[in-house]
């Protein structure tokens, strides 16, 4: 029997303003981290869009992972982490890039926690 990857659900409410997020785990973790992006309670359609999570530290670690859009028309997204941009424990600032092609909104921010397996 196959096991599920793990999945971190988050849904962001958006108006016009910075959502921050803030997601705990375990170093070299393997899971999806799901969004769910919405405006006024309505989802926002992410049809012809792409999507980027970048995260950094402030001293030499920065990764972008590029997404993908699960369910367009309801604001869905995933992203894919795996043990190895999991590897390194430590808190780092991230953010999620939306494009269209003509411009990119980062309507997501926040703190990725990857907290240190003894």
């Amino acid at each position: 029997m196959a096991l599920n990857r793990f999945k971190i659900y988050r849904t962001i409410e958006t108006q016009e303003e910075m959502v921050l997020q803030r997601v705990r785990l375990l170093e070299q973790s393997d899971f999806d981290l799901v969004f769910k992006v919405m405006s006024g309670g309505i989802p926002v359609d992410l049809t012809d869009t792409t999507v980027a999570l970048t995260y950094s530290d402030s001293n030499v670690v920065s990764e972008t992972i590029t997404g993908s859009i699960t369910d367009a028309s309801n604001g869905e997204m995933k992203f894919e982490m795996t043990p190895l941009n999991t590897a390194t424990d430590g808190e780092y600032e991230f953010d999620v890039a939306i494009s269209d092609g003509s411009a990119t909104a980062r309507p997501i921010q926040g703190l990725l926690t990857l907290l240190k397996v003894d």
